[in-house]
């Protein structure tokens, strides 16, 4: 009844064009609930303990001292399908009741520490991966560890375990390093969906440890989860790689409702992610019904619910690594990570960065770049096919936004940007979630239309209509659906007053039900 009599949005449908496709339309159809596979690494002994402080000086030269820093946890499978479900190709943003809001290059430096302003991760996808891997590692695999350009995560395992068989050479720390860093990026940051493979292509990269220091690492990781966000929306999809860790912690600093309960460590100058270690070890809750819970929590949203600038105290207290270039963050730039290339559209959600929201222009993402793959590409220079993107990534210290700060970013319902956003998203994922916010949108229109300054224009015959949609979302169509009929005139027999003799005169008798009762006064809600 409720998918009859409510538009779940977008009522224009100029923005969400890939609506009819999209997950959301399953879920408001009544389809079964779909729980992703988040990839993810299982923890690894190259990754269990503290880092050997051989290779420290070595990770920070390379970029990656601030993600090594950060200890293996459990993903919440749950809470990635639930904010999959709110993803949106066509703006790389989350829709959410409030507005838009998304993971920009901000959240990628401070929750994981790594470089956003440097050269793109793009070239060429292909060479002699078994020479790459010796030249670079120092030995070479079997065939049975390498597929195409993908090397077996557990051949690194046995080989770079012990830290102590590489450190009799600076060659063999670089070494040791290399497998490290790419342990990293099959683990949790590239993760592809296998969980068993990294992609060697990345590894070519790491040859020069200086040099990958000067990479944009972390643009090149927030291509590939926008990439992995936008194909999961497609409700045939049972998986999701990308890097789960960073899209988790993304949510416990914006949704503090759905962080865990042990509070972050008091450590400072690592990213902000590394302040989870040890609290997170616990085995996840995972019950058939939890992602109902999420999705419920994300239709219900208020305004005050989620934090838009939720490192603002925090930031003092980082290394300056996560602070670089930190302009560039609010920049509309392409996203670059070989064949992918995804936009980054920082003028979507300006009030994560303390200033006004303008209603924002169409999304220039072609949608077609979407559907490109390695697949039959072995000799593709991406450098030179994308080379207009490279050209606006490299112009990015030009395409920063700025607006003027914002007193404060919750909006009211009628501001004209939340007049047009309501307009153009999808309102509510779930049928039972959205009679609710049917019947307070009733109610809001009610109390503005019959306001002093509106009702002489009021439409009484629109509200006559709404509210008995909101009595049938209510199953309460019966208190109006019968005529009006009088009571008959109650026939009853003469009363006479009754004569008790005697009663009060005792000290215990006739005071009434009031007796040794205690008077609570009402007190209006």
């Amino acid at each position: 009844m409720s998918r009859q009599i409510i538009h779940a949005g977008p009522m224009d449908d100029s923005l969400l064009r890939l609506q009819p496709f999209h997950i959301s339309e399953h879920i408001w159809n009544e389809a079964e609930d779909r729980v992703l596979k988040v990839r993810s690494e299982k923890q690894s002994e190259l990754r269990g303990g503290d880092i050997p402080a051989a290779v420290q000086d070595l990770l920070q030269r390379a970029g990656f001292m601030g993600m090594a820093q950060i200890s293996y946890f459990p993903v919440d499978n749950h809470l990635i399908s639930a904010l999959v479900e709110r993803w949106r190709p066509e703006t790389h943003t989350f829709h959410m009741s409030f507005g838009e809001c998304t993971i920009t290059l901000e959240d990628v430096a401070i929750l994981l520490g790594l470089k956003i302003s440097g050269a793109p991760i793009t070239g060429y996808a292909s060479m002699d991966w078994g020479a790459l891997v010796q030249r670079l590692l120092g030995m070479t695999p079997p065939e049975a560890m390498l597929v195409g350009g993908r090397l077996r995560m557990r051949w690194i395992d046995q080989h770079f375990s012990d830290v102590s068989e590489h450190i009799h050479s600076q060659e063999q720390l670089e070494r040791y390093t290399r497998a490290f860093i790419l342990r990293m990026i099959g683990g949790y940051l590239l993760t592809d969906h296998s969980s068993s493979f990294v992609s060697l292509r990345y590894l070519s990269f790491l040859e020069d440890l200086d040099v990958c220091g000067q990479m944009s690492w972390g643009s090149c990781v927030l291509a590939n989860m926008y990439r992995e966000l936008c194909v999961a929306t497609n409700y045939d999809h049972k998986e999701i790689a990308g890097s789960g860790i960073l899209l988790q912690l993304w949510a416990w600093y914006r949704f503090p409702f759905i962080a865990p309960p042990h509070p972050p460590l008091s450590t400072f100058h690592v990213p902000l992610g590394a302040r989870w270690n040890y609290a997170l070890h616990k085995p996840r809750e995972e019950t058939k019904e939890k992602i109902v819970k999420y999705r419920d929590y994300f239709d219900r949203l208020k305004r005050e619910d989620f934090v838009w600038q939720p490192y603002l105290e925090l930031l003092p207290t980082l290394p300056p690594y996560c602070l670089e270039d930190s302009h560039v963050w609010r920049s509309t730039v392409p996203l670059i990570n070989f064949h992918i290339v995804e936009y980054h559209y920082a003028d979507r959600v300006m009030r994560q960065f303390g200033m006004v929201q303008h209603i924002p222009a169409p999304p220039i993402h072609p949608e077609k770049l979407h559907d490109l793959s390695l697949r039959g590409k072995d000799n593709t220079d991406w450098s030179r096919m994308h080379v207009q993107f490279v050209q606006e990534w490299q112009s990015r210290h030009h395409r920063v936004w700025t607006q003027p700060a914002c007193d404060t970013p919750h909006l009211s319902y009628s501001s004209e940007y939340m007049v047009w956003y309501r307009k153009h998203t999808r309102r509510w994922i779930s049928p039972s979630s959205a009679k609710e916010g049917y019947v307070t949108d009733v109610l809001e229109h009610i109390y503005h239309g019959t306001s002093e300054e509106h009702r002489d224009a009021f439409d009484f015959t629109m509200m006559h209509e709404s509210i008995g949609n909101c009595l049938q979302l209510r199953d309460e169509v019966s208190r109006v659906s019968f005529p009006f009929t009088p009571a008959a005139a109650a026939a009853l027999p003469q009363a006479y007053e009754v004569q008790v003799e005697h009663i009060g005169a005792g000290r215990r008798e006739g005071k009434g039900l009031s007796r040794r009762r205690r008077r609570v006064e009402h007190q209006g809600l």
